[in-house]
C-alpha cells in the first residue's frame, strides 16, 4: 500500500501554482503572480490583454483558472473547462478541479497547466477574441455609471 502524501509547511496552493505554472509564465512573458483575490485565494498572471487568474475555492475544494482577454468595450472571460468543452477538446471533466486533498490539488494544478500549455498559443494569438467568443466566453463591460 502506498504512503499517503502530506503537504509540508511550504506546500501551499500558491507555491504549487508557481512551481508548475511559473516556468511557462516566464517563457510566455507573463507578469506575476500577483495576488488579487479578495474572497478566494487568486493569483493573476498577465501580459498585454491576456490574464490567467488561478483560484482555489476551499469551500468547494476546487481549483479553477479564469481566462480573460481585454477587447474593445470590455473583457471576454471564460473558465478553462468551458474553453476546453466549447472548443470540442473534451468534456468539462477533462480539466481536473478537485482539491479535497493535497494530492488532488496537485493533480488539478497539473491538469490546468497541461491545458493552458495546449491552449496558450491560441489564447495569445491575434484571433483570440473570436476564439473566445466562439467557445462561449462572457463579455464584461466596465460600469460607467
Amino acid at each position: 500500500m502506498g504512503k499517503r502524501e502530506r503537504p509540508g509547511s511550504a506546500d501551499t496552493f500558491e507555491a504549487e501554482v508557481a512551481r508548475r505554472f511559473g516556468p511557462l509564465a516566464t517563457r510566455w512573458g507573463l507578469a506575476g503572480p500577483e495576488e488579487v483575490g479578495v474572497v478566494l485565494p487568486t493569483l493573476r498572471y498577465a501580459r498585454d490583454r491576456l490574464t490567467y487568474d488561478w483560484m482555489l475555492d476551499p469551500r468547494d475544494a476546487a481549483v479553477s483558472v479564469s481566462v480573460g482577454l481585454v477587447v474593445a468595450g470590455g473583457t471576454l472571460s471564460a473558465w478553462l473547462e468551458e474553453i476546453v468543452r466549447g472548443a470540442g477538446l473534451g468534456p468539462t471533466q477533462a480539466v481536473r478541479r478537485g482539491a479535497r486533498t493535497w494530492h488532488s490539488l496537485r493533480l488539478a494544478v497539473a491538469s490546468h497547466v497541461e491545458w493552458l500549455e495546449r491552449l496558450h498559443p491560441t489564447l495569445a494569438a491575434p484571433g483570440a477574441d473570436e476564439f473566445l467568443e466562439r467557445v462561449g466566453a462572457r463579455k464584461f463591460t466596465p460600469d460607467l455609471g
